[in-house]
């Protein structure tokens, strides 16, 4: 009984924790990345960070009781099925709605672009660092169902080559250009996050 009510208790803090980040913060972000999402959307992005903040608050409780780090098999399944949502959702949600896309060969034209640019702080922010946190879960997904099976410089490579089909992917479905900065800061989010979990 006090299992189901704990597990109640921390589904209801990690709804009202995220209510609140997306009324109060994430808002104008979201409205600015997606503005054309509708409200399916809207709820899975909702239901998706319910259930990863879920997850971590658990991560975190335990780690504070036995100071050490442990994601339960179940939890961390929850977790990824969440986030391959998210990540999706994020990545192909949008269409051209007449938008040109430009392609990008060159390393750190783009990034420069953004720097040098006079365009608002969300939308360089979303841009720069947007493009390596949202990856940086990637990284540890792979890592986590991987890593006994091979190496650590093997999970990097299979977590870019990855982030390179989803790039390709998008520009053959026209819901994003082919960057390569793009590229190099997605894996730097998967190499991050390979990185958290690795010993």
């Amino acid at each position: 009984m006090k299992k189901i009510i704990y597990k109640i208790f921390i589904l209801l803090l990690s709804t009202l924790i995220v209510f609140f980040l997306m009324r109060e913060i994430l808002g104008e972000l979201l409205s600015r990345l997606i503005p054309y999402a509708n409200s399916v959307f809207g709820y899975s992005v909702f239901v998706c960070l319910i259930l990863i903040l879920n997850t971590i608050i658990n991560v975190f409780i335990y780690y504070k009781k036995n100071k050490k780090i442990y994601i339960s098999k179940f939890g961390f399944a929850v977790f990824t099925i969440s986030y391959i949502l998210l990540l999706v959702s994020v990545l192909f949600s949008r269409n051209s709605l007449g938008n040109h896309y430009r392609n990008n060969y060159t390393p750190l034209k783009t990034i420069w672009g953004y720097l040098n640019s006079n365009a608002d702080f969300i939308y360089i922010f979303s841009n720069l660092i947007g493009n390596i946190v949202i990856f940086i879960p990637l990284g540890s997904v792979i890592f986590y169902f991987l890593h006994k099976y091979m190496r650590d410089s093997m999970c990097i490579f299979i977590s870019i080559f990855i982030v390179n089909l989803l790039e390709l992917i998008q520009t053959n479905y026209i819901v994003g250009s082919f960057d390569i900065d793009d590229i190099l800061l997605n894996s730097l989010g998967v190499f991050l996050g390979i990185k958290i979990l690795a010993k």
